[in-house]
C-alpha cells in the first residue's frame, strides 16, 4: 500500500491531467475545424440564393416594376436577410434594414463588383454572411445587390455539434482515464525481467509477435498469423515498395516508377485504386492490416505497421 500512495499517485494524478488537457485541446482544435467547415460549406448556397434574388432584381428594375422590387426587399427582410442594398448605375435604389439591425455597418464598396463572393463576421454574436451579387447588362457590370443575411440555422447547427463534441471528448477522456488508472495499478511493484536481457532474446520475441506481417519477397507471399496469402503482381509490388523503408513517404511518382516501370499513360488515379484494392486485399487477410497503408495527405502513401521482409536470395 505504502508503494501505491508514494508512486502510483503522483503517475496517476499525471496521467489524468495530461488526460484532460489533451482532450480539451483536441475538442478545441475539432470545433473550431467543425465552424470552419460548416460556415465554407454554406458559402455556396448563400452566393445562390442571393444571385436567384439579384436575377429578379433586374429584371425589375429594367421593366420599372418598383412595386414588386420593393415587396422583394420586403420579403427578403422577413426571411434571413437583415440588410438589404441595392444600386444602379450608381445610384443607391434601396437600403433597408430589418428592425434591430440599423446599426449594422458593413464595409463600404468603392468600385462594383465584378464576382459575385460571401464573406462572414460576427455582429453581437451573431453569425452574419455578407453577399455581394453582381448585377450585369450583358458583360458590363451596371450595379450589384447587397444582402446581409443572419444565418441562424446555421448557427443552431454549430452550437449543437459544438456541444456534441465537447460531451463526446469528456466522456472519452474518462473512459481512458479509467484504463489508465486501472492499468497503473495493476503495474507490478518490481519489474520481473532483468535490465540485461539479452538483446538477441528480445529480438526473436518481436520477429514470433503474431500480429507482424511477414512479406517473402522470394515466395512472393505475406502471411500473418501463421497464415499465407497471396496477391496480384501489381499489388505485390506496391506492398513491396512499401515495406522496403517504413519510415520513408513514397509519392505518387515514385510508386508509379516502381509498379508501372514501362507504362506511359499511368496516373494518380491508378495508384489511389491500386493503393485501395491494396488495402482491401490485406483486410481480407485481417480486418486491421489494411490500416497500415497510410495516406500522408498531400505527400503520398507508407506502412505503419509492424512487418518483417524476407528474401531467400539473402
Amino acid at each position: 500500500m505504502r508503494w501505491i500512495t508514494t508512486k502510483r499517485l503522483p503517475l496517476l494524478l499525471f496521467l489524468i491531467i495530461s488526460l484532460m488537457l489533451g482532450l480539451t485541446f483536441s475538442a478545441r482544435l475539432s470545433v473550431s475545424w467543425l465552424k470552419t467547415s460548416m460556415i465554407e460549406g454554406a458559402e455556396p448556397d448563400m452566393i445562390s440564393a442571393s444571385d436567384a434574388f439579384a436575377g429578379a432584381v433586374h429584371e425589375w428594375i429594367i421593366n420599372g416594376s418598383h412595386e414588386h422590387l420593393a415587396r422583394g426587399v420586403e420579403l427578403m427582410l422577413l426571411g434571413s436577410a437583415r440588410q438589404v442594398h441595392v444600386s444602379y448605375m450608381g445610384e443607391t435604389l434601396i437600403l433597408a434594414y430589418d428592425s434591430g439591425w440599423e446599426h449594422l455597418s458593413l464595409k463600404p464598396l468603392t468600385t462594383h463588383p465584378v464576382a459575385a463572393t460571401t464573406a462572414s463576421f460576427r455582429v453581437d454574436d451573431r453569425l452574419v454572411f455578407d453577399t455581394i451579387i453582381p448585377i450585369r447588362n450583358r458583360a458590363e457590370v451596371v450595379g450589384f445587390v447587397r444582402l446581409a443575411s443572419h444565418a441562424q440555422l446555421l448557427e443552431t447547427r454549430i452550437s449543437q455539434m459544438t456541444a456534441g463534441a465537447i460531451v463526446a471528448s469528456a466522456i472519452v477522456g474518462l473512459v481512458l482515464a479509467v484504463l489508465g488508472c486501472r492499468a497503473i495499478l495493476r503495474l507490478p511493484a518490481r519489474q520481473s525481467v532483468p535490465a540485461t536481457e539479452p538483446t538477441l532474446g528480445r529480438e526473436l520475441r518481436e520477429t514470433l509477435l503474431p500480429q507482424t506481417l511477414v512479406v517473402d519477397l522470394s515466395a512472393k507471399t505475406v502471411s500473418r498469423n501463421g497464415s499465407k496469402h497471396t496477391l496480384t503482381p501489381k499489388l505485390f509490388s506496391l506492398l513491396s515498395l512499401l515495406v522496403d523503408d517504413p519510415a520513408k513517404v513514397y509519392s505518387d511518382k515514385e510508386i508509379i516508377d516502381f509498379v508501372w516501370p514501362e507504362a506511359r499513360y499511368i496516373g494518380a488515379n491508378d495508384v489511389h485504386q491500386c493503393v485501395y484494392r491494396l488495402r482491401k486485399c490485406l483486410n481480407q487477410f485481417d480486418p486491421e492490416l489494411g490500416d497500415y497503408v497510410s495516406n500522408i495527405k498531400g505527400f503520398g502513401y507508407r506502412f505503419t505497421g509492424p512487418v518483417i521482409v524476407q528474401s531467400h536470395d539473402e
